[in-house]
């Protein structure tokens, strides 16, 4: 669990998770943030207590809100 979180962790920029999709994507994925994604990644790292209040602002970002 400990080698995927670090994985995920590498991937996240700041505002989102860069992944293939992100990068190397059709066109409608290339380049843009996948929320579920994000959402995802902030679930893991709540349960695995690494996880530290504020990173949520991107998803609320993201999300429109």
């Amino acid at each position: 669990m400990q080698h995927e979180m670090n994985c995920l962790t590498l991937m996240f920029d700041g505002r989102g998770l860069v992944d293939e999709s992100y990068k190397d994507g059709s066109v409608s994925e290339h380049g843009i943030y996948q929320t579920y994604k994000l959402a995802l990644y902030l679930y893991a790292l709540q349960a695995t207590g690494t996880y530290y209040y504020g990173e949520e602002d991107n998803l609320f970002r993201l999300g429109g809100s």
